[in-house]
């Protein structure tokens, strides 16, 4: 990822969403030479505050009206002022400008991404707005800042003491030119205005998905099959029908048990048309256009090529020869995983001849049942939030030699919100704070994400405490019963949660550098390697904890849920590998983008499967519009390293704390101070291959790219 104050318009809206990664476009073959492996990555040392103090608010949890628009001008003007002074500086004279700019930048970050957390999670509609109002103000402002010649020539005077200010410069400097700073005026103010426009589209494209409160209306018939739990909980209509809304669990509520095709089908496309579909894929393709000139004037032959120059894979051919490579053998695999499906929905409807979109998770769920013996709903009943959450603390509290202390009188914006404090379990220093938001409520965000709010950093001689929200929309309370999470939604949390540790351990001692303000395609890579532990058998055990009984799940149910981990698999990497695909081509192409039709044939060519007819997929595809345009082959790309990762704690043991701190040091706590590919190297002792990506996936390793 570019740096924090760099890209602020960007990331300030955005968050890490859940989903998979993979290796530079040529991996180093089995049994080639491999270098000397290097001396491990030792922490970087700051110093700590000493005393346990625990914060009952690190971000406020209540607003008054105005006054987060009050703040938001405030930190601004603060903020521009700061950096007017710095320009001001004569030749000479700038000996700290780089410091002081990131100081800045750091400062106005602090001041202003709570509000991100106001516009997506605040329950007061008319304070949430003022939130996305300062989105669009500190985007516009963040963007002018980006493209101001007199802030890069001051700072560009550095005169770095040591490799840390070395990465700093480096890493700054290079960004300013990625915003066209080395252009003449004209054509930088060019970048600027198409900068700021494009900072518009996305933040209403995100506001638009936010706002989202399309509702189905379905009779008993119509959900005939779906888990009375779930029925219990809908609001219903004067008529006696159900009202289900478009959030997480009520999709799969329905996805996964409604008998009636109809009403599947029904529900995929709603689902796919959330939030204002036909403005949002206006806003999407007018973004397309935009990104393109912009590449352009800043001298690339398209988006895809800016946007990687920062990254891993350092442009858009790699990425490709990455793609392509992973073609054939996933739409092979994927069509057997539908075939397979069509032979057992024929068990069930013995006339079927297809399997469409919104057969997929119903016919997996009923074959678990009646293949596997394996009952979804019981599975359930092993996981309810509250204990799995400590089962997960608990585990990852020895691997990382931390703890986590939930802060019972916390202040917080939802009363569902649960706050934890992060301290080394060897000193009892505060490290970081870590919110937790899990059921879904109208306005809030509508996937399932983490947000770095405040970034980690060196504060005069003491370490800046991060802070993170994890946000989610589990299924609440119903019927009696706890909130109970489906196994799926286990990995999910764990993925979220391996983001917030990179951010919650990060000793970086600047902000721009600190947590999951790395390379794109390698910000996935803690979050996909803690995604395997939740399938390990002893981890299971760690986890499970009947909701009526506190029993264990039983040994032959834990083995049939692991053995299920396989089903279908081809199918889900080769729509992730469509949708990454899909992103490329949108942002490499030269004029206009029809993205619907981009997006159906491409779905189609590489899954085999087609899609609901009327769909507006692109329109809902978040990620496009938040952080991840010419980035979404970033899950697939660090999965490569992610598995890789995760065997070394296999083969040395997935509760050993010497493979921890050696992650811990390595990986979480450094940032980006050191390239990726460096970094895994100092951890694993030799390069990263992707050996175990592609026995994971059960596929042949492609030929190597010419």
């Amino acid at each position: 990822m570019e740096p924090v104050y760099i890209v602020l318009a960007m990331v300030f809206a955005s968050f890490f969403l859940l989903g998979c990664a993979a290796p530079p476009s040529s991996p180093q073959a089995p049994g080639a030479p491999q270098p000397p492996a290097p001396a491990p990555t030792q922490p970087i040392a700051l110093h700590q505050t000493a005393a346990p103090s625990i914060n009952l608010e690190p971000l406020q949890a209540k607003y008054s009206p105005g006054e987060v628009t009050l703040r938001c001008g405030a930190a601004i003007a603060k903020a521009n002022a700061s950096l007017n002074e710095i320009a001001s500086r004569p030749e000479g004279k700038r000996a700290t400008a780089l410091l002081d700019y990131e100081s800045t930048m750091a400062g106005l970050w602090d001041e202003v991404s709570p509000f991100s957390i106001v516009a997506n999670l605040y329950p007061d509609a008319s304070i949430s707005a003022e939130g996305f109002a300062c989105n669009d103000k500190v985007g516009l402002f963040a963007t002018g800042v980006s493209t101001r010649k007199d802030i890069y020539l001051a700072v560009k005077e550095f005169t770095s003491k040591n490799a840390a200010e070395a990465r700093l410069y480096e890493r700054t400097i290079t960004g300013f030119e990625l915003n066209g700073l080395g252009l003449p005026d004209d054509k930088l103010a060019v970048v600027r205005e198409l900068k700021q426009n494009l900072t518009v589209l996305e933040n209403k494209f995100g506001q638009n998905l936010n706002n989202d409160n399309k509702t189905m209306e379905f009779t008993d018939a119509e959900l005939e099959g779906v888990q009375p739990d779930f029925l219990s909980r809908l609001a219903k209509t004067q008529g006696g029908k159900y009202i289900v809304t478009m959030k997480y669990p009520d999709y799969y509520g329905v996805m996964e048990y409604a008998k009636n095709p109809e009403t599947r089908r029904k529900m995929m496309l709603a689902f796919q048309n959330r939030g204002a579909p036909e403005e949002n894929t206006r806003l999407l393709e007018e973004a397309i256009v935009l990104r393109q000139k912009l590449a352009r004037e800043l001298g690339f032959a398209t988006w895809a090529d800016y946007k990687t120059s920062m990254r891993m894979a350092k442009n858009a051919s790699n990425v490709y020869d990455f793609l392509d490579g992973l073609a054939q053998p996933l739409s092979e695999k994927s069509r057997q995983d539908i075939a397979s499906l069509l032979s057992f929905k024929q068990t069930l409807e013995p006339g079927a001849t297809q399997v469409d979109a919104w057969d997929v998770l119903y016919l997996e769920t009923a074959l678990k049942k009646i293949r596997y013996s394996l009952d979804s709903e019981l599975v359930r009943e092993y996981f309810p939030l509250d204990s799995t959450m400590d089962g997960m603390l608990a585990l990852f509290s020895g691997v990382f030699n931390v703890s986590f202390q939930e802060v019972k009188e916390a202040k917080v914006w939802a009363p569902e919100v649960k706050l934890y404090r992060v301290a080394d379990a060897s000193a009892n220093a505060t490290m970081a704070y870590i919110y937790f938001d899990m059921f879904p409520r109208e306005g809030k965000y509508g996937h399932e994400a983490m947000s770095q709010v405040i970034s980690g950093r060196d504060i005069g001689g003491k370490y800046g405490a991060p802070i993170i929200v994890i946000m989610a929309n589990k299924n609440p309370p119903a019927a009696g019963k706890p909130p109970l999470l489906a196994h799926s939604e286990i990995v999910g949390m764990f993925h979220e949660f391996g983001h917030s540790l990179h951010a919650a351990l990060s000793r970086v001692p600047y902000a721009s550098l600190s947590g999951t303000n790395v390379a794109w395609d390698f910000v996935e890579t803690p979050s996909q390697t803690l995604e395997n532990w939740p399938w390990a058998p002893e981890v299971i055990d760690m986890l499970s904890s009947h909701y009526k009984t506190g029993e264990k799940m039983p040994e032959k149910m834990r083995g049939t849920l692991i053995a299920t981990r396989d089903i279908d698999q081809g199918y889900y990497y080769a729509t992730l590998l469509a949708r990454s695909k899909m992103d490329m081509d949108f942002h490499t192409v030269s004029g206009p983008v029809d993205s619907i039709a981009v997006s159906n044939a491409m779905i189609e060519e590489i899954t085999g499967m087609p899609p609901v007819q009327g769909n507006s997929y692109p329109a809902t595809f978040g990620h496009l519009m938040g952080g991840y345009d010419a980035g979404y082959y970033s899950y697939m790309w660090s999965q490569t390293y992610a598995f890789d990762c995760f065997a070394q704690f296999q083969e040395e043991g997935l509760q050993n704390q010497t493979t921890g701190l050696r992650y811990r040091h390595a990986i979480l706590e450094q940032g980006d101070m050191k390239d990726g590919d460096v970094l895994l190297r100092e951890f694993l002792g030799r390069d990263a291959n992707s050996d175990a990506f592609f026995r994971r996936l059960g596929i042949a390793r492609p030929p190597s790219p010419k």
